[in-house]
């Protein structure tokens, strides 16, 4: 990223003053709403894995900047984002968990198929699937099973008893 790009990652104006090399940040800016913000720990749920994110964008330049077409940054930036959750869930998680921060982990995707089976997909590596009929007693998801009396699906940080928020199932 250069100081040719603001804060939304457009093209700045050509008359904004800035150096003829610009290679380096000296600072970004990552605001956070205190609307919805009662506590520490709802500022941690908010800011976390979000802050990771911008850091990575913010202090890395990735090989898709600058390029127009999506053809052009598509497979590039998929990689990069597969990269950065794998490093999210593998190093950052355990770290941010050990360190007793309240991180947000991203409730799975759910699918009902033509055969009534609850299908469940991760956002993220290292986090176990979970479902449940009365959001008291939870299953470990291992893969396709009838959707009967399943009302409810979070995902669980492995090893961790931190969960996602609770998803509930619409047949």
């Amino acid at each position: 990223m250069t100081a040719l790009l603001d804060y939304w990652f457009q093209p700045a104006s050509s008359n904004v003053p800035c150096s003829a090399k610009p290679t380096k940040i000296l600072a970004g800016l990552a605001p956070a709403s205190r609307v919805l913000t009662r506590d520490q720990r709802s500022v941690e749920y908010m800011l976390f894995p979000r802050l990771l994110a911008f850091a990575e964008r913010a202090w890395h330049q990735a090989e898709w900047e600058g390029k127009l077409s999506q053809a052009a940054f598509l497979p590039a930036l998929n990689r990069d984002f597969s990269e950065f959750t794998q490093v999210v869930a593998k190093r950052h998680y355990s770290r941010l968990v050990k360190a007793d921060i309240n991180v947000r982990i991203p409730p799975p995707g759910y699918q009902i198929d033509a055969h009534h089976q609850l299908e469940l997909r991760a956002a993220m590596p290292n986090l176990k699937l979970e479902y449940s009929a009365d959001a008291m007693t939870w299953h470990t998801y291992t893969g396709a099973v009838s959707a009967d009396n399943i009302h409810f699906v979070r995902a669980r940080l492995i090893n961790s008893p931190h969960t996602s928020r609770i998803i509930a199932v619409e047949p």
